[in-house]
């Protein structure tokens, strides 16, 4: 640690007015941060879904904030406030020393495990923040959790519609003629404005469309993650992020995206299209009208986040992957907690005594 390195602690962070969010904010738009490191996202995450406080890893230098990383404290275990309502997570840091300080932050509190998820393996914050923990002896597990598809937008969307499978164009073609056939088609991009509230209503409807509806995992489905879309889309308004997209048959939306836009990257969160009109394929129309739009607007790349589908890879064939760390403290219960983890809890009963087992039953904290 240098002399103008103040060093590092956790700290709570008391609500929205907070000043450390204010510095949070502030670090996350000069490193130019995706948007799921925001204070914003976090924030409304930590108040639809989790009870307890939220706690930030802090690392300071000559008094300005440099290293910044959310947690939730379950039990023994510290933890990423996510969840999968949370596309990506990851290490807010200025440079490599500043990852690295924030796992030496974490590892001077000797939690049982450090559990972050949804981080990108190949980001530099990642691999410095990874590689310290191991240096003060914690052991590191990972898994993968999504390969999210992503496209990058390069050349013109002429080139781009020309790469795509000659059966795909005409099949779009042919759906577009066939819905024009029966009114007026018009595609919509709104960035909120007196219209928000209006059209979240429509995205909520027509995302619970289906087998979303059916199976409760639409946005409407749950009270908590309806308020949490909600509140992300109004701090994505403020911030001038927000994008809604709605394909209409006169007037009548059939297909919906919400996504974020910011640093010229399109992420996008839902979508669902009206079951009535699965004929004409008004979810691959709307999209093939905002990879246009995103092409004309001088996007550097879209990711799609979430999981490896189907329809995702027509339009974009690149895959990365999320992963899940495990890191596990060099004590005998971060061992046993390890091999739980790791082996399960058959193998696991059959090694540990009872009441050990008991108690890591109690604080085993979040498996994401």
């Amino acid at each position: 640690m240098t002399d103008r390195e103040v060093g590092g602690l956790i700290e709570e962070v008391r609500g929205p007015d907070d000043c450390l969010v204010g510095e949070w904010e502030r670090l996350a738009d000069r490193v130019d941060a995706i948007p799921f490191l925001h204070p914003g996202f976090v924030l409304a995450w930590q108040r639809a879904f989790d009870e307890g406080p939220l706690l930030l890893a802090t690392v300071r230098r000559a008094g300005e904030l440099v290293g910044a990383l959310p947690l939730v404290r379950h039990g023994v275990v510290l933890a990423s406030p996510a969840n999968w309502h949370t596309p990506a997570t990851g290490v807010l840091a200025e440079d490599g020393r500043a990852a690295s300080e924030l796992a030496r932050v974490l590892g001077a509190e000797h939690p049982r495990r450090i559990s972050l998820a949804f981080v990108d393996e190949e980001d530099a914050g990642i691999q410095a923040f990874r590689g310290e923990l191991a240096r003060t002896g914690y052991r590191v597990l990972q898994r993968t959790l999504t390969r999210p598809p992503y496209v990058d937008l390069v050349g013109d969307w002429a080139a781009f519609e020309s790469g795509l499978p000659s059966d795909v164009r005409a099949n779009l073609r042919r759906r577009r003629r066939r819905l024009e056939e029966r009114g007026t088609v018009a595609f919509e991009e709104e960035g909120g404005g007196s219209q928000l509230d209006r059209l979240l209503d429509e995205v909520v409807k027509v995302e619970g469309m289906g087998w979303k509806g059916e199976q409760g995992t639409a946005i409407g489905s749950r009270a908590d993650t309806l308020g949490f879309y909600r509140e992300i889309a109004g701090w994505a308004a403020d911030r001038g992020w927000l994008r809604i997209h709605v394909l209409r048959l006169d007037g009548r939306a059939l297909a919906v995206s919400l996504a974020l836009r910011c640093d010229g990257v399109h992420f996008h969160l839902k979508t669902g299209y009206d079951p009535e009109y699965r004929q004409m394929a008004p979810g691959m129309l709307l999209m093939r009208e905002l990879i246009h739009n995103a092409f004309a607007d001088g996007l550097r790349r879209i990711e799609m986040l979430g999981e490896d589908e189907a329809y995702k890879r027509v339009w974009c064939p690149e895959t990365r992957e999320t992963i899940g760390l495990q890191a596990f403290a060099p004590s005998i219960l971060g061992r046993l907690d390890r091999l739980a983890f790791a082996h399960g809890r058959p193998l696991a009963k059959r090694l540990m005594p009872d009441r050990l087992l008991k108690r890591l039953a109690k604080t085993d904290g979040p498996r994401l």
